[in-house]
């Protein structure tokens, strides 16, 4: 489902979502981490930003945080949409979405 909000809400609840499901920015986890948020993200926030980073912008309560995940969301979900509109030319939809639940259900067993 493509909610028109659901990538900035997310952005500011310091959710990052990517090729394999949602991560939450604010985690620990992610202090001393110095990759982008998804390393095949051609957007401004991951050619530019770590993790780490962005993690420092939401514990000093920084609204750019939400901007820079923001701007990330969005571009995750056109790209997702534009690989799905080539899926379904190429006639090819069913596997796609498959590969990209197969994902998402490996993230989460592991």
């Amino acid at each position: 489902m493509f909610d028109c909000v659901l990538p900035t809400r997310l952005a500011r609840h310091h959710s990052a979502l990517t090729r394999v499901g949602r991560i939450n920015l604010s985690n620990a986890e992610y202090k001393d981490d110095p990759s982008p948020i998804d390393h095949e993200c051609p957007c401004y926030t991951c050619k530019n930003f770590s993790r780490a980073y962005l993690r420092h912008l939401i514990t000093a309560k920084e609204m750019l945080s939400a901007t820079l995940i923001s701007i990330h969301n969005i571009s995750c979900l056109i790209q997702l949409t534009e690989e799905l509109r080539q899926a379904i030319l190429d006639k090819e939809f069913d596997l796609k979405a498959n590969r990209i639940l197969d994902l998402i259900a490996t993230k989460s067993k592991g």
